[in-house]
């Protein structure tokens, strides 16, 4: 279940009157009434160095609701994975060269990307945006864009892969709901039922997603970090999950990546606390094709 992306550059999203930073460096991203997600590290004060090699598990992260400030591990171990070409194994979005904040809930880096032997792959770049969205002190959803951009000389096969443990109140204890399929887009529901402000709900969604799975939490991470290839076509265990500790993952698919072209990944997590609704699939799906659009003017 691994992918492979490069740098498209952040001219490709637009980004104006936001402060650059060490490029290597996680980003905390908070919201006016208190969400935060912290990228790159599981703290809720202080960032740090970003992983650098490519080789290991999607890096740590705290996605805290506002509405339960002594807990900060919604979503567990959140990030991207890639594979290019004839590479052997998925990779991790990893050695960022640059970082850019806009405003307090956005930020935007740009990341090398390697293939087969742990080699560049000169022209292939990607661009990754994160965005936290609040509904409210008892809801919120962070928007994750993936761009990747082929000026090479050659026609390049990529898949790229969003990686997530959803940690609804415990480790434990949270319930997969089997896979939901709509035009354009791929949902896997996490619940859990009895945790502290709960009944939790969680979205994540992959906006023309090829493929989906759900599994033990060291199994995915362990297929992202080993040295094999690994697909979620056709879908991972599409019937859902009893209660346990499960990681989920989307992943796309471009076979075909002409020169000059780009492919765009869409990844929603969306996490919901009791009373609280996310939308529908309907303006999920709006909101997702409406996010590629702009992007693709503002190349």
């Amino acid at each position: 279940m691994k992918n492979s992306l490069k740098a498209l550059g952040l001219v490709a999203f637009g980004v104006a009157s936001a402060a650059s930073y060490a490029q290597n460096t996680t980003a905390i991203l908070t919201t006016a009434d208190g969400h935060l997600f912290h990228y790159g590290s599981s703290s809720t004060s202080a960032t740090t160095t970003m992983p650098t090699l490519t080789t290991g598990a999607p890096p740590s992260s705290a996605f805290r609701i506002a509405s339960t400030p002594t807990y900060v591990r919604h979503a567990f171990n959140y990030g991207w994975h890639y594979r290019v070409g004839a590479d052997t194994r998925e990779r991790a979005v990893a050695n960022m060269t640059s970082r850019t904040l806009t405003g307090t809930n956005q930020v935007d880096y740009t990341a090398d990307m390697v293939g087969a032997g742990g080699t560049a792959v000169a022209g292939l770049t990607l661009s990754m945006r994160l965005k936290l969205v609040s509904f409210g002190v008892n809801s919120a959803r962070l928007e994750s864009t993936m761009v990747v951009t082929n000026n090479s000389t050659a026609v390049q096969s990529v898949d790229l892969f969003a990686v997530s443990d959803m940690d609804l109140g415990t480790s434990s204890g949270n319930v997969v709901a089997p896979l939901m399929i709509n035009p354009g887009f791929r949902q896997l529901t996490v619940t859990h039922p009895s945790a502290t402000g709960g009944p939790w709900l969680a979205k994540f969604i992959g906006i023309r997603a090829d493929g989906s799975g759900s599994g033990g939490f060291s199994a995915v991470n362990g297929q992202m970090s080993d040295t094999g290839i690994d697909n979620f076509i056709p879908d991972l265990n599409p019937g859902g999950q009893v209660a346990g500790d499960w990681a989920e993952v989307m992943q796309w698919r471009n076979g075909q990546l002409a020169v000059g072209a780009s492919m765009t990944a869409v990844n929603y997590v969306e996490i919901a606390g009791a009373g609280q609704p996310v939308p529908e699939p309907g303006s999920i799906l709006a909101l997702g094709l409406g996010a590629v659009a702009l992007l693709r003017r503002k190349k």
